[in-house]
């Protein structure tokens, strides 16, 4: 048996056509697609006209820069030598005149066995920077010896 619609309701009245957003979406992202494609090639060809001889292809371009930069750049035997005998000479000076100490927050640190001791009453890097900084409410300037962040009770926090 077949039920019958109420009088009280409006009819039923046929689907319509739906527009097909999944088409312009995909038309949408092609579209996009190729503008940047297009955009990349443009690009490419500005950058290789800037930077490479006119008239000289980019794959033969490429071939020949590694070759001419690296035999141009290429240290001698006789100044890697120079260079190491100053950099050995330079640790040699700087574990010389640390002998040992350290400074850290304005407090001279030396070596000992297995780590390292601080030396009570020593300061170092006292000559404090303009650099105030406030760290929570309370201004911090920071030394110019080792960069170190020491509480400063001179200074006013903003």
């Amino acid at each position: 048996m077949e039920r019958e619609r109420p009088d009280y309701l409006p009819p039923i009245q046929r689907s319509r056509w739906n527009f097909p957003w999944l088409i312009t979406g995909f038309l949408t992202l092609l579209s996009l697609g190729t503008i940047g494609v297009l955009m990349l090639g443009r690009t490419n060809s500005a950058w290789n006209q800037r930077f490479l001889g006119p008239g000289q292809p980019a794959e033969s371009q490429r071939s020949e820069l590694p070759a001419r930069a690296e035999a141009e750049t290429r240290p001698s035997a006789t100044e890697i030598a120079n260079v190491r005998t100053r950099r050995a000479q330079a640790e040699a000076a700087f574990r010389s005149q640390n002998d040992g100490l350290r400074c850290i927050n304005g407090m001279m640190f030396r070596r000992i066995d297995g780590g390292w001791e601080n030396l009570p009453g020593s300061r170092c890097g006292d000559q404090p920077s303009n650099n105030v900084q406030c760290f929570a409410g309370k201004p911090y300037r920071q030394m110019a010896a080792d960069g170190g962040w020491v509480l400063s009770p001179r200074d006013r926090c903003p």
